[in-house]
Parts: C-alpha cells; structure tokens; sequence
C-alpha cells in the first residue's frame, strides 16, 4: 500500500525518501508494538529482507516521469505535424 501511494506522491515531490523510510518505519512499529526509543533504521534494517519500500517508490517513480516525458515529446510532435499548436 505504501508503495502504491508512495510513488505518485515521490514522482510529484511531495515525499522524499526520508518521509517514506519513516512511514514504513511507523507501519512496523504499530504492527509489531514496538516502543519509540527504537530507531527507525534499526526497524528497517531487521524487517526489510529484499528491499525498502523507499527504494521500489524511487524507481517507480524515476520510471513514471520517463515515461511522461516521453508522451510529451510524441504528442508534441503529432500536434506539430497535425498543425494543432
């Protein structure tokens, strides 16, 4: 779940990578009951065993973008020839 919101929220700006570590952190910590004197890199550290939810939501998102960008550049150029603009 958190990927799936996380990575228009990363493509837009709007969270960085240090905002998704810490709402992945707190997702574990409220599942598990674990107290806060606990740091969030160690939660993530002993929990993630293949990646973090941080690094799929960056490259999502870097994906996204490209892909934007790449429409943008075919669509200009289809209103260009079709003497939309």
């Amino acid at each position: 779940m958190l990927i799936y919101i996380g990575t228009p929220m990363s493509a837009a700006g709007l969270w960085k990578r240090q905002d998704i570590d810490r709402f992945e952190a707190a997702i574990y910590r409220k599942i598990l009951g674990l107290p806060n004197n606990i740091p969030n890199k160690a939660i993530l550290n002993t929990m993630t065993s293949m990646r973090l939810a941080g690094e799929a939501i960056t490259q999502l998102s870097k994906k996204a973008w490209e892909q934007f960008r790449k429409q943008n550049r075919v669509t200009d150029y289809f209103d260009r020839r079709d003497g939309k603009n």
